[in-house]
């Protein structure tokens, strides 16, 4: 991983510790992780790079995707391992 893909995976991890045990639908994780971003004077994540971010995320264990049964919708959760990693990262 680049220090670019290193930083939008962090600002994914930020935002659903803070929400933590609570849930959240992709386009507010990439909102938060666009607007921390913007906040350290970097260029918001492409949606490219935010799909991939949270690929790297739920193939480490890292995020836990949950289809919601009535929007159809996935939502996202932190996992502890997740947990472990923003604080790592």
């Amino acid at each position: 991983m680049n220090q670019r893909e290193i930083d939008i995976i962090k600002a994914v991890l930020v935002c659903l510790n803070r929400v933590a045990p609570g849930t959240l639908v992709e386009a507010i994780i990439h909102a938060d992780a666009a607007a921390q971003l913007r906040n350290r004077n970097q260029n918001t994540p492409s949606l490219m790079e935010f799909n991939r971010a949270l690929v790297v995320c739920d193939q480490r264990g890292w995020i836990k995707g949950i289809e919601s049964q009535v929007a159809g919708r996935m939502k996202w959760k932190i996992t502890d391992e997740g947990q472990l990693a923003e604080s790592e990262l």
